[in-house]
């Protein structure tokens, strides 16, 4: 193997890496060519130190000697050249090393076969040299090993002219000097390939750690280098996030603060005695600021979902309230439809559960509204049940209508953003696209999956799953009303799951329940059965509800059972039904709530004085400051929004101040004492936040309640207000019946606010 070839062991090595341990081990050489010179400059001294020839002979030795010098001497030049040995340009060292190697091991081998010529074998002069030339041999073994050419070329030369003589000389001993010349060359060749071995492969191992090594730290490099992209564009990335949920924010804020106005102007118009046509209009601009609205919400949650700011709440809640809520939200525009609104759920479902309300009641808002929208006639159902798979308890929920349908080619698309069946829908029924993608996505932050089955013209059912988890220490116990165990109730209504829904809750509270499907069947079984109570469904075919109830009192007269409407419209039930208004003895709003039925039966069976429960044509309770008298004081600055408020609080009964910034508050609490201030938020001067933290520092337990007003709908405004102390919090724009249940929160709060109070001053009285 000459200096230019590569090595075997070199393979596995990069180029870049090959050509820098070509390069060490020309280094490497270099030195090792010192010693070699260094050894053989010695070998010569020595041959004519322990020497004698004849005088004709010197002329020989003398020119020997020069080509044995001139060889160092060309060694010596090479190993000035040692940077480049072995490099794609040594061509030229090459050569000098190769002629080198000649004269010296030539001149060497000479001497020895000169000597043995001269003295034979017996004389200690030939042995000396003999000695020297195995040096020599060892020198190269050790030295000159790495490149297998030079080192095989020095030691044939080295050895050959001695082996010659010695065979030319046909004499035992130079036989066996032969012999001896032909085991060291076999042994020098088999040694030095071992250590030709040994040095390539620890160069290599060497160079390939430094190549790993290199590798590793070029990938760590490479990986910092990523990751520094990475975070960078993380940070571009959440900034322009940041940025977004900002500018949706304050868009959301500026454009909620006139939409207040709007809708809670038509919420007053509607309060009036106006005619048909102008409520027509009233209506359509109050159904269009809440589909605006919808729209502006859905845009908020989409945005907070995807920039995975939505955090999801882990509180126990009534899965029965949270469904009844969601039904009865949608009760008027079913029953302006004529669809069968209703729900169905497992009794094994506890009473409470651990989830989201709030989430959850969007998904089913989301999914029961589409429901609505897309069926002309027929039902929609609500189911829940518990499923278990793989040993996991599941929350299924089902909703399933008899509306359009959806083609199987089209249902990939329903979970998609911003997108619907096709650009005809749009224009028919309305919507974004976004209710269904912003359902599936909280469907999945819960850890659940949802779906869809369905068939055109005959409906759909969306289903989805979640973790079920009961609690069941807050289990309530079923709801029981007073001398109703055993009472005979007969359900008149012509669904049949309406009638499976208001027997299996009957039966709940150990009534005794039967439903019919009509009237004529509703009469026929009164004539042979004694009944306690009659549950009237309004709208049946050939005869509803209002010519039932004469039927009955016609037929039956003073012995008539009581009879209790159903009623899924949403003018007064009592006003619409006519001259059989006065049979009825209370009135329960489908889809119909446990509770509502419970405040009916109890009303009923009990003696409760009469109140109708399905609520009126009237917008606003005039009688609700009444029920829960509360001292006002409101902080506002925009002029119209501050209108708006007035008179829907004076329409449910309320007098109350108004005031315009922060600082106006103070001065007012400072005049005369106010159960609850209505705190506007954004306000010149001194902002809602600020006069809070200064109202509970300067009053503290003595200080009137607070609800935080604001157009700012993301869980941040929410937080920046509970932060700050305020006692509830209001959105913008203000929904009459929100409204109402703000301010009986505030009743009840400061009723146990002052409970406290009392029971903490009597144990201070007590103890002396």
């Amino acid at each position: 193997m000459t200096l230019r070839e590569q090595p075997q062991s070199l393979s596995r090595l990069s180029p870049d890496s090959r050509t820098q341990a070509k390069n060490e081990a020309g280094r490497v050489y270099a030195v090792r060519l010192r010693s070699t010179v260094f050894v053989q400059a010695l070998i010569l001294a020595a041959v004519w130190a322990s020497t004698s020839y004849p005088a004709d002979h010197y002329n020989v030795l003398e020119g020997v000697s020069v080509f044995l010098a001139l060889g160092i001497t060309l060694k010596v030049l090479a190993i000035s050249a040692r940077k480049s040995i072995w490099s794609q340009s040594s061509n030229r060292w090459y050569g000098m090393i190769a002629v080198a190697t000649l004269m010296t091991a030539g001149s060497l081998g000479f001497l020895l076969a000169h000597s043995i010529g001269s003295y034979g074998f017996g004389n200690w002069n030939s042995t000396m040299v003999m000695i020297w030339n195995t040096v020599a041999v060892a020198s190269c073994i050790v030295n000159l090993a790495p490149n297998t050419r030079i080192f095989r070329l020095q030691v044939t030369l080295l050895l050959l002219p001695a082996l010659a003589f010695s065979l030319w000389l046909h004499s035992s001993i130079g036989l066996h000097y032969a012999i001896a010349n032909i085991a060291l060359f076999l042994f020098s060749i088999l040694q030095g390939q071992q250590v030709n071995t040994d040095f390539w492969g620890q160069l290599a191992s060497r160079f390939l750690e430094e190549q790993r090594a290199s590798e590793i730290d070029s990938v760590r490099r490479t990986a910092e280098q990523a990751l520094s992209g990475a975070k960078r564009a993380r940070a571009k990335a959440e900034e322009a996030a940041k940025a977004r949920s900002e500018f949706l924010a304050n868009m959301s804020h500026e454009i909620r603060t006139p939409m207040n106005a709007v809708m809670g102007m038509t919420s007053l118009i509607l309060d009036q005695n106006l005619p048909a046509e102008t409520i027509d209009c009233v209506n359509t601009i109050r159904s269009s600021s809440d589909a605006l609205l919808t729209i502006i919400n859905d845009i908020l949650d989409f945005s907070k979902i995807e920039s995975g700011k939505l955090d999801l709440e882990e509180e126990p809640f009534s899965l029965q309230d949270c469904i009844e809520e969601v039904l009865e939200l949608l009760a008027n525009r079913a029953a302006e439809k004529k669809i069968e609104l209703a729900a169905t759920i497992d009794p094994l479902i506890t009473e409470k559960i651990i989830g989201d309300i709030t989430r959850t009641r969007q998904i089913l808002l989301n999914l029961v509204g589409n429901a609505v929208k897309f069926t002309a006639h027929g039902e929609v159902i609500v189911t829940a049940e518990i499923h278990r798979q793989n040993g996991k308890e599941l929350l299924h929920l089902a909703v399933r209508d008899t509306g359009i349908g959806i083609p199987q080619d089209k249902i990939n698309a329903l979970f998609q953003s911003f997108s619907q069946v096709d650009a005809s829908t749009t224009r028919r029924f309305g919507g974004t696209g976004l209710g269904l993608a912003i359902s599936k996505r909280l469907t999945e932050l819960m850890g659940g999956r949802i779906w869809v089955t369905s068939q055109p013209d005959i409906g759909s059912i969306f289903q989805l799953e979640i973790p079920y988890r009961a609690v069941s220490a807050l289990a309530a116990e079923p709801v029981v009303v007073k001398g109703l165990a055993g009472k005979r109730i007969l359900v008149v209504d012509d669904n049949e799951i309406t009638q499976q829904l208001i027997t299996s809750q009957l039966a709940s509270w150990k009534c005794i329940a039967r439903a019919v499907p009509s009237a004529q069947r509703a009469l026929h079984v009164m004539r042979n059965e004694r009944w306690d109570a009659i549950l009237i469904d309004w709208y049946m075919p050939e005869m509803d509800g209002a010519q039932l109830a004469l039927a009955i009192k016609k037929e039956f007269a003073s012995v008539a059972p009581p009879l209790i409407l159903l009623s899924s419209g949403s003018a007064s039930a009592k006003e619409s039904f006519g001259p059989a208004a006065n049979l009825l003895t209370a009135v329960v709003p489908k889809p119909v709530r446990r509770r509502q039925l419970q405040r009916a039966l109890d009303q009923t069976f009990n003696g409760v004085p009469e109140k109708q429960i399905v609520s009126s044509g009237k917008v606003f309770d005039s009688d609700f400051a009444k029920r829960s008298p509360l001292r006002i004081l409101l902080a506002e600055d925009n002029p119209v929004n501050q209108k708006v408020a007035i008179r829907m609080l004076e329409r449910l009964g309320y007098r109350l101040d108004a005031v315009g910034n922060g600082l106006e508050v103070l001065d007012a609490l400072r005049r005369q004492s106010y159960d609850i201030v209505l705190m506007d938020v954004q306000m010149p001067e001194m902002n809602g936040l600020d006069a809070t933290r200064r109202i509970i520092s300067s009053w503290g337990a003595d200080r009137p309640w607070i609800t935080a007003l604001t157009a700012g709908a993301m869980k941040e405004n929410r937080d920046e207000c509970i932060e700050a102390g305020v006692d509830d919090f209001l959105t913008k724009p203000i929904n009459v019946q929100e409204l109402e249940g703000a301010l009986k929160r505030c009743y009840d709060g400061l009723h146990r606010r002052s409970g406290l109070h009392s029971s903490l001053h009597d144990s201070e009285t007590v103890e002396v």
